[in-house]
């Protein structure tokens, strides 16, 4: 009976996934085969999945190998190891270490997570899950794992998100910034009212540490004492601005470049809610009668789905 092509289980971690396909690598000693894994290793870790959909994406390539059993059962047989034992088991697993080196190097020095980082307004706590710039945070956490370094703050941290991107930046630890950790910077920056305004601060205060910023978010932007949320700096390379005009309380109605060729502008897109009205549950009473405009735009799935798709479009 031919040897099945190894499995990797729900829930394995990458290291556990590299070796499993640096060992797939030393047992075959097809030069295509080889290639192949690697391949879709590397293909898979560029997508940055989950270790589990890394596994199922080096399944899949095996599965379609008809001769790969082949090579495994004669490498098998040869190291007289029937790979009757759990695959992680086989020995010749320990000369394959070399392997997981040069791959481990080669994604984590080429594929860079992007570094999503939220602001929540007012005065709303960052584990607030009512509001929708929190539960986006949480469910881009949980569908790109280590692809994607996602942190929610309150719209008075700047400086505690300031530091929390330099040090995911910061690949060697050494508490300094290279310009080759600079120039791997992946970052996106989004907030609701004076969240808004504080992501555009961020890119501000990463602008003069020569830190460049894929995309700056704003969702009814409303400025905070001695900040500007109308002028993207140009370090921006592209910037979006949702906002509406009814209520006590409306956002920013424009943003423009600092430097129109450096920095895009997706647009400023209006949102009217006098006859579509979003549901507002689970906010307070006050909230729901003097601004509700301003918690309706917050609260659109609509207005959240683009800029999910805007943030997802900014993976490798």
């Amino acid at each position: 009976m031919g040897v099945r092509p190894p499995k990797f289980p729900n829930g394995s971690s990458s290291n556990n996934v590299t070796l499993a396909c640096a060992a797939a690598l030393t047992i075959s000693n097809d030069i295509a085969i080889r290639g192949s894994i690697l391949l879709t290793y590397l293909q898979a870790t560029s997508q940055s999945l989950k270790p589990s959909k890394i596994g199922a994406s080096v399944n899949s390539q095996l599965e379609e190998m008809p001769n790969f059993s082949h090579f495994v059962s004669s490498r098998a047989r040869h190291l007289n190891d029937p790979l009757e034992c759990d695959f992680m088991d086989c020995g010749v697993v320990r000369r394959s270490f070399s392997i997981l080196i040069l791959i481990s190097c080669f994604c984590s020095s080429n594929y860079a997570a992007v570094i999503v980082i939220g602001f929540v307004g007012g005065f709303v706590h960052r584990n607030d899950s009512v509001h929708q710039e929190v539960q986006l945070a949480n469910h881009l956490s949980q569908d790109y794992g280590s692809g994607m370094e996602v942190r929610i703050f309150e719209n008075h941290s700047g400086s505690q998100a300031y530091q929390e991107v330099l040090r995911l930046l910061d690949s060697n630890h050494d508490g300094n910034l290279s310009a080759e950790e600079k120039g791997q910077a992946r970052i996106v920056l989004y907030g609701h009212s004076w969240g808004a305004s504080e992501a555009v601060a961020l890119a501000r205060t990463l602008q003069k540490n020569s830190v460049n910023v894929l995309l700056t978010i704003q969702v009814d932007s409303v400025s905070k004492p001695g900040k500007d949320d109308k002028l993207i700096p140009s370090n921006v390379a592209q910037a979006v601005n949702f906002y509406q005009l009814d209520g006590l309380l409306h956002g920013q109605r424009q943003i423009v470049a600092a430097d129109p060729r450096r920095t895009q502008i997706l647009g400023n897109i209006q949102l009217d809610y006098k006859d579509n009205p979003v549901n507002c549950d689970g906010y307070p009473w006050y909230a729901r009668m003097f601004m509700k405009p301003h918690i309706e735009i917050e609260s659109d799935p609509k207005v959240w789905n683009q800029i999910e798709s805007l943030i997802r479009s900014k993976l490798p």
